[in-house]
């Protein structure tokens, strides 16, 4: 199995804040919804592509804007629950907002996760743009595709899949921990973030099932299903 601290200078070179960017024209789903109007038309009005990378993200100092960007940069078209998490928007302010008191982590997780229509991949994505901590482990977004990539590497092996509060912890710890020993092993003074090595897992998770469905295709193609089902069950599909 590879392992993720050979590439230790493809993770240093991203720039996810700059890199991991939509430019795009967002469902129209979202202007539908009469509470972020505001928030939208600062954005651009419907039918225009808009632009949003995680920095604009990290530099917007309203809460609730703040919020509806991330949701809006994870899924721009794919809004099959976003509208009912912003139904709660109310509610998950007043979540982050009391996590800058207390700086309990967990609590806000549990928080999010038990907010109407919100999973843990959209809970990591808040998570991560109000700079939460686990234990000093930095919160990371972690969706399908990095849950494809963590399966890629030595250094994650028996890391279960992260789909819950438990798991999710476990994740960022691991992920913190080798982004420490990517860093010693560097010899100068440029520092790999979690973050870099969350948006590693992502790129590399990407091709990985691109890769997988184009085998899929060759398969069903050559018209043999016992080798096609062979190849399912050898990747759990």
């Amino acid at each position: 199995m590879e392992k993720i601290l050979r590439h230790s200078q493809e993770i240093r070179s991203l720039n996810p804040r700059k890199d991991s960017v939509i430019s795009e024209t967002i469902s129209k789903k979202y202007y539908s919804i009469n509470t972020i109007s505001d928030i939208l038309n600062e954005l651009g009005q419907c039918g225009d592509k808009i632009t949003l990378s995680r920095a604009d993200i990290f530099n917007e100092s309203d809460t609730r804007k703040r919020i509806v960007k991330a949701l809006i940069w994870g899924y721009p078209n794919d809004v099959r629950n976003t509208p009912g998490v912003i139904e709660n928007l109310d509610n998950i302010v007043a979540f982050v907002n009391a996590y800058k008191q207390n700086k309990d982590g967990h609590h806000l997780l549990i928080e999010l996760l038990g907010t109407d229509r919100m999973g843990l991949s959209t809970a990591s994505k808040l998570l991560y743009f109000f700079d939460v901590c686990f234990d000093g482990a930095p919160a990371v977004i972690i969706d399908n595709v990095v849950n494809e990539g963590l399966t890629l590497f030595e250094e994650f092996r028996g890391l279960p899949y992260i789909s819950n509060a438990k798991n999710y912890i476990l994740g960022v710890k691991a992920i913190n921990e080798v982004r420490n020993r990517l860093n010693s092993i560097i010899d100068d003074n440029l520092i790999i973030e979690c973050e870099d090595v969350e948006y590693y897992l992502f790129r590399i998770g990407q091709q990985w099932i691109q890769y997988e469905r184009q085998q899929i295709i060759e398969l069903k193609n050559r018209d043999n299903y016992v080798l096609f089902q062979e190849f399912l069950n050898n990747h759990g599909i």
